[in-house]
């Protein structure tokens, strides 16, 4: 377990690798990273997804560009709807914000987590680091 402080005293307990994780939040953590490493939810994800579907189009590989510009869809869609499936992968690994402990765990409970962690002070560049670190205790699986 990890704790990670943010400003004005508040915490958040979370699980440092998917191991750790009971196995319903284990598989949908595995879920959201799965989207987020081949879907995407930001605009540099937008623009990947752009310069991948204008290539497969030149080559003529129009299955192919079928699914990346499906990919792409889903990918605006999600920003649209702000939701971003590396905060929601965060989210999953969440046991307790400042002293309460998470229980709902479904997708709506996820992002209404990830709202108020942000309101607390969670900032992206935190998740970020958090989930760069359990990505590689997920490799090692």
């Amino acid at each position: 377990m990890r704790i990670l402080n943010l400003p004005g005293g508040k915490e958040i307990k979370i699980r440092e690798t998917p191991k750790e994780l009971p196995i319903n939040r284990y598989t949908d953590h595995q879920k959201y990273l799965i989207q987020a490493a081949g879907i995407g939810s930001n605009m540099g994800h937008v623009e990947a997804h752009f310069s991948r579907l204008h290539r497969l189009i030149a080559a003529g590989l129009m299955e192919d560009a079928g699914r990346e510009a499906y990919n792409l869809h889903y990918n605006i869609h999600l920003m649209l709807n702000k939701i971003n499936v590396d905060s929601i992968a965060f989210a999953c690994l969440v046991d307790e914000v400042d002293g309460v402990t998470s229980i709902d765990y479904s997708e709506q409970g996820l992002i209404d987590l990830c709202q108020r962690m942000g309101e607390l002070g969670l900032t992206f560049a935190m998740v970020s680091e958090i989930l760069s670190d359990v990505k590689k205790n997920s490799i090692l699986l």
